[in-house]
């Protein structure tokens, strides 16, 4: 009878431990408009937000925000407005400071993109320059092709294909109309 209240005992006692423990932690979720609840209804908000989650390494939510921001701010400005190109700017900065090159890269050329339609002699885009250029260095460092890349390489590749099979098909009509001559 004493042992069979003592393992009560013990079991009583690791689930009060449980419970504070599942108490006392503090669950946040993450809070955007139109999934569940309130949230950044600003392309403002949302940056605030994201450099609040980046500054803690919740990167993940960073780039939801980042992109919901992009979002507001390309429905209310346009995609070549100075605004949407911040946006942009702020996502392509964390990729650049994870260290995610390829990344990186497409979304430091689509913020250059942007910016050269809004500003082309400015301070930014020096920055972005110069930034593109250290993410270059680091794709060859690593070997890397961004995958943009990758798809402009494969559509060149295709159009040559193209351009040699109609080539040979040229050159097959000239032979035959060559044979038909000799006769």
């Amino acid at each position: 009878m004493r042992v069979v209240s003592a393992l009560t005992l013990r079991k009583s006692v690791s689930l009060v431990i449980v419970s504070v423990l599942l108490v006392s932690c503090e669950v946040k979720k993450l809070e955007l408009p139109g999934i569940g609840g309130g949230g950044p209804s600003t392309w403002e908000d949302c940056v605030s937000q994201a450099q609040a989650k980046q500054n803690v390494g919740a990167y993940a939510d960073a780039e939801v925000l980042y992109t919901r921001a992009i979002d507001l701010a390309k429905a209310k400005f346009g995609e070549n407005d100075a605004r949407t190109g911040t946006c942009i700017g702020y996502l392509a900065g964390m990729s650049m400071a994870k260290q995610d090159w390829k990344v990186a890269y497409t979304h430091y050329k689509r913020w250059k993109s942007v910016m050269q339609q809004v500003d082309p002699q400015g301070e930014q885009m020096k920055v972005i320059d110069n930034d593109l250029k250290k993410i270059k260095q680091k794709l060859m460092q690593y070997n890397l092709v961004p995958d943009e890349v990758l798809k402009k390489r494969a559509a060149r590749k295709m159009e040559q294909q193209k351009r040699d099979a109609e080539s040979k098909d040229e050159a097959k009509g000239d032979s035959k109309d060559e044979s038909k001559d000799e006769e």
